[in-house]
């Protein structure tokens, strides 16, 4: 068995799964789900609220029974009584915690194990899963979502054309006193970067800038100079994944819903992505980018 105790949102949720599926495909585990840190977060103010993100995608939530959950994922609020029988529980039925440092990327957490194992991190990094890729983008298909009208009736529009996701994180990123110290919003011209670079590289082609963002007002602000550009209001998260990863071209921010709307298009595909991820060393994932994206110089909003 392996366990994968969720934690953010549905990017960083899809890391996690995605490293526990190819975890138990090497060793013949089953992978079941405990939303326990999901849990513990919302009783913490200063934390932003996730919920389970993965139902979409065909998983189900919960999968621990009550035994399994003292036994592998006990809760912060935990009673005596419940601490006790974790530890009775895991002294006879031992199981190997692997509780990932910081967001380094080592192979000593893809080993194979006899005993059950429980993973905690947050696994970043596509050489998490890099021999079971095709299994990841299986699970993660964007053909299992079911985009807005408004959305899918905005790609079929332009067939004739070379469309450009642009997914422009911010909203924590800018706003929370953490996040925006830490991670931060990356700035406009690591935008107009990758949008001449295209011109440069398609000087003939018809490109048409599909702008998803959950600043949109933003976006309107700060692009409005750009030929052929469409700016998608009013969607949703999951439909806003399905275009990223439809595109022809994607630009992406250092977000992992942004990662994930480059990785799960064509292998073929040009993506570009920045080349710092973090304002904070300690925030960047080792390996995130895969070796084949094209990095573009990347500076953060002061």
């Amino acid at each position: 068995m392996v366990v994968v105790r969720l934690q953010g949102g549905l990017g960083n949720q899809m890391f996690q799964y995605a490293f526990g599926i190819s975890l138990a495909a090497g060793q013949s585990h089953n992978v079941k789900i405990d939303t326990g840190l999901l849990e513990d977060a919302q009783s913490n103010m200063r934390a932003v609220q996730r919920a389970f993100a993965l139902e979409p995608f065909g998983l189900k939530n919960g999968a621990l029974s009550k035994i399994d959950q003292l036994r592998f994922a006990p809760r912060r609020n935990a009673t005596l009584l419940a601490r006790v029988l974790t530890r009775v529980l895991q002294f006879i039925f031992p199981f190997e915690l692997r509780l990932q440092k910081g967001n380094e990327y080592a192979e000593q957490y893809k080993k194979k194990s006899n005993l059950p194992i429980c993973v905690v991190g947050r696994w970043q990094s596509p050489k998490f899963f890099e021999s079971f890729d095709l299994l990841v983008k299986d699970i993660f298909s964007p053909d299992k979502l079911s985009p807005s009208e408004s959305v899918r009736n905005l790609f079929d529009q332009f067939t004739d054309d070379i469309l450009v996701g642009v997914h422009v994180r911010r909203g924590d990123y800018v706003t929370h006193p953490l996040y925006s110290k830490m991670l931060g919003a990356l700035a406009l011209d690591y935008y107009e970067s990758s949008f001449a670079l295209l011109q440069r590289r398609y000087p003939d082609q018809n490109l048409r800038f599909l702008i998803v963002s959950d600043d949109i007002s933003w976006c309107k602000s700060k692009f409005k100079d750009l030929d052929r550009v469409c700016f998608v209001e009013g969607s949703d998260a999951l439909s806003d994944l399905w275009l990223l990863s439809k595109t022809n071209i994607a630009v992406i921010s250092n977000s992992t819903f942004g990662w994930w709307g480059g990785f799960l298009g064509d292998d073929k595909r040009l993506v570009l992505a920045p080349s710092k991820w973090a304002k904070d060393l300690e925030y960047i994932p080792d390996e995130i980018l895969p070796s084949h994206w094209v990095e573009v110089q990347t500076s953060f909003e002061k």
